[in-house]
């Protein structure tokens, strides 16, 4: 396989909280040291730096007038790749293979708990959706068909978090960065095409090896985005996204598509397609992304179509629901927030109408989850309906007699990886319930 270039322009993600900005590329690139009392330029070469670095080096990067003279307070530039580091791992923290589930995938080659080291690859297969754990409080979600690199992951002398850079090669990864990471170490997510750092922000991004296109979508913070033929930087913020080109012009900022809202579901036994959902047609969209599931789930499901209108038809809908995930999807391709809707058919005209709703969580692996489901409200407090453990391979169960209405759902996991305390992650999310009686 050819190994692509990168990148062709470059992304700079600012901070979701105080918006500043990121430093010059040698900022990102150094470290910095206070000199205390007693130090010497030799001594700290000592601690920090790998066998081999010449103080003359130091002396001349930090314009010193001689290797001899350094004062306590003094701060001095390290080039990071001066400094001594320690190889992490990334953890393969959830997999959700739909239909069954399941703690491998159906080719029995990626499974929960497998680990990475700087300079491996992940796969996922399709239909199968993965999330990798990183250390400091990262996660990346990855689509179905999608190929990522863990190009760096390492944590460098005077750094108390790590240096992670991740190469999209193909495929859809979801990225939700805490937003204490340090102003000088961003979290890379690189593309053939383009360069995202991140700090304190959650968003996509996306590489279709075919077109040579790059897309960015954020969903927290605010980004400037600069590519190689662009003269000055296009500031995105959350809510918008860009479309990187083969010819590495970014033709941002566009508006992403809000989330949809379900209008309808028509129920006709005599129709050739007997049940028709419809959606309330979004402005700025121009199709509508749906993937189909028996279960809730964090990832999603099989893709059921991409549609022009607003509608698609569902079909076999029983006493369990069946639940669609749909996205709004921009001219340029660029998607916004999904949603996910929940149909059932209920046949008990003598009383409420009820669903059973399947959950299907991503494995939790050696620790089990805790789960917890609450009905939303139009105005006061949600109200817990469930709150149970999920042991791994029971990561699929069914909860009955749902009514019509919004809910919202958390499983917490605790994750430990080699060497580190455990760490504890919760993958949530939402769904409205639709159930539906022919006339």
């Amino acid at each position: 396989m050819t190994t692509p270039s990168f990148p062709a322009f470059r992304l700079l993600v600012l901070a979701a909280l105080g918006g500043a900005a990121f430093g010059t590329l040698a900022q990102e690139d150094a470290l910095e040291y206070t000199v205390s009392s007693g130090d010497t330029l030799g001594n700290v070469a000592k601690r920090y730096l790998v066998q081999g670095v010449r103080l003359e080096e130091l002396r001349r990067l930090n314009s010193l007038s001689s290797v001899d003279l350094i004062r306590p307070g003094q701060r001095l530039t390290i080039p990071r790749r001066l400094a001594r580091h320690a190889l992490g791992e990334a953890q393969v923290a959830t997999l959700y293979c739909p239909p069954g589930g399941g703690q491998a995938s159906p080719d029995g080659r990626l499974r929960v708990g497998d680990r990475l080291r700087e300079g491996q690859s992940i796969e996922v297969p399709t239909p199968c959706h993965a999330a990798l754990l990183l250390p400091d409080q990262a996660m990346v979600r990855l689509a179905p068909g999608s190929r990522v690199q863990i190009a760096q992951l390492r944590k460098y002398a005077l750094e108390s978090q790590h240096a992670i850079r991740l190469d999209v090669q193909s495929g859809l990864a979801e990225t939700a960065v805490q937003a204490g990471r340090s102003p000088r170490l961003p979290l890379e997510v690189r593309t053939p095409k383009a360069l995202v750092g991140v700090r304190g922000t959650e968003f996509r991004v996306g590489y279709a090896a075919d077109s040579e296109t790059s897309m960015v979508e954020v969903l927290s913070g605010r980004v400037a985005a600069q590519g190689s033929a662009d003269a000055t930087a296009q500031e995105l913020s959350a809510g918008f996204g860009a479309v990187i080109a083969a010819d590495g012009v970014n033709r941002g900022p566009e508006r992403l598509p809000g989330a949809p809202r379900l209008q309808r579901v028509s129920l006709d036994p005599l129709a050739s397609q007997p049940a028709s959902v419809e959606i309330e047609p979004l402005e700025g969209a121009a199709r509508y992304r749906v993937q189909a599931d028996p279960s809730v789930t964090a990832f999603g499901g099989t893709e059921l179509g991409v549609y022009t209108q607003p509608r698609f038809a569902a079909q076999g809908l029983g006493a369990t629901a069946t639940v669609y995930r749909i996205q709004a999807l921009a001219p340029s391709g660029l998607s916004g927030q999904p949603a996910d809707i929940a149909v059932c058919r209920d046949e008990d005209p003598q009383a409420l109408p009820r669903c059973t709703v399947q959950f299907g969580l991503p494995e939790p692996g050696s620790q089990p989850a805790r789960f917890t489901l609450e009905a939303l409200a139009d105005a006061g407090p949600p109200t817990v309906l469930a709150q149970l453990p999920v042991s791994a391979g029971a990561a699929r169960f069914a909860i009955t007699g749902l009514q019509a209405g919004a809910y919202r759902w958390r499983a917490v996991y605790d994750f430990a990886q080699a060497g580190q305390p455990a760490d504890r992650r919760t993958v949530a999310g939402s769904f409205t319930l639709h159930p539906v009686r022919a006339p």
